[in-house]
């Protein structure tokens, strides 16, 4: 490619239809004009996405179409080879960056250089591009301890668009981690990213996030249950590196992660019924062990809906035993 480029956007698409459309506008739209547009394509596309993007004639943008089916995971998998020029950063396939956005990172990274994340405020908007809300506030700047925390206690909105990395600090690292669905994979490559330098925030809303029927919302229980497990096994991994301040910042915050996820986790097996994947016993159980070896002094408050939660499991569990019992014995 001729052109001069400092940024590698990266877009995975599976099926992005017109929100695929409206966010590589926004991105052909930047008012800074030197980066690349990686869209890693899926195989399987049924809506028309593959076509719309080979119609696309912008030198800007690289095509990496997919010649097999691939998993999430097998296709986020591929950035970190691609990744040529200095700075990267990726977007979801229905986000939307201001024009804006590229130009103040370039700021950003020439007033702080010796950051290793650059992240920036944002919007939130539903399906129809209405906004909802602006993100929590960010300070300008979190040390990996600052960060851990603000993820850990829910102070900060975690996501995966918005954030600009050096490519070579990705590649070092290994990419995002392999977890199932990519869930909670992006809480660990923040931290990690972090880890390195710090992370630098820029006070402007410069793009937004899309709030709707997205895979992480639609995942199963299960699914999600094993994302979850995966972040907390690279949790208990930084323990064991012996920061005696990051380790007392999980201590002291951990609490508030693992109540907010049980919750959610215990509605969703409720209201999708995936109790032969998992059960909301199975994810208390699990959580509870995972806590009593961070804090085993204490134990987990958990709130009224995930209680709540498990009573109406065992009374399912309870009426289907009676079921069962009727039709070998009565």
């Amino acid at each position: 490619m001729s052109i001069k480029s400092d940024f590698t956007i990266v877009l995975p698409v599976y099926n992005g239809g017109e929100y695929l459309k409206e966010c590589i506008n926004s991105i052909l739209a930047q008012t800074y004009p030197h980066f690349i547009l990686q869209v890693y394509n899926s195989f399987d596309n049924t809506d028309g996405s593959t076509e719309y993007l080979n119609s696309l004639k912008d030198e800007r943008i690289m095509i990496l179409q997919a010649t097999q089916p691939l998993t999430i995971e097998e296709n986020w998998a591929r950035f970190a080879t691609n990744l040529n020029t200095e700075y990267s950063t990726i977007i979801g396939q229905d986000d939307l960056l201001y024009p804006n956005f590229l130009m103040e990172f370039k700021n950003a990274i020439e007033e702080f250089p010796d950051a290793s994340l650059w992240h920036s405020h944002y919007d939130f908007i539903d399906s129809t591009g209405r906004h909802i809300k602006d993100c929590k506030k960010m300070p300008s700047s979190e040390s990996i301890n600052d960060y851990f925390k603000h993820i850990l206690s829910m102070s900060q909105d975690t996501i995966g668009t918005g954030y600009v990395f050096r490519s070579l600090d990705y590649k070092k690292i290994g990419g995002i981690p392999m977890y199932q669905d990519l869930l909670f994979a992006d809480f660990a490559l923040w931290i990690e990213l972090t880890s390195i330098k710090y992370k630098r925030n820029i006070g402007q809303n410069l793009f937004s996030f899309r709030i709707h029927q997205s895979t992480t919302t639609k995942a199963s229980p299960y699914k999600y249950f094993k994302g979850l497990n995966s972040f907390l096994i690279f949790v208990n991994n930084q323990i064991n590196k012996g920061n005696e301040e990051l380790n007392k910042i999980i201590f002291n915050n951990i609490h508030v992660f693992l109540k907010y996820y049980a919750e959610l986790l215990s509605i969703k097996i409720i209201k999708y019924k995936e109790s032969h994947q998992i059960t909301v016993a199975e994810v208390i159980k699990s959580i509870e062990v995972f806590y009593i070896k961070i804090s085993p002094k204490h134990a987990l408050k958990f709130s009224i809906k995930t209680k709540a939660a498990l009573l109406i499991e065992k009374k399912y569990i309870f009426n289907l035993m009676y079921k069962i019992f009727k039709r070998i014995f009565v």
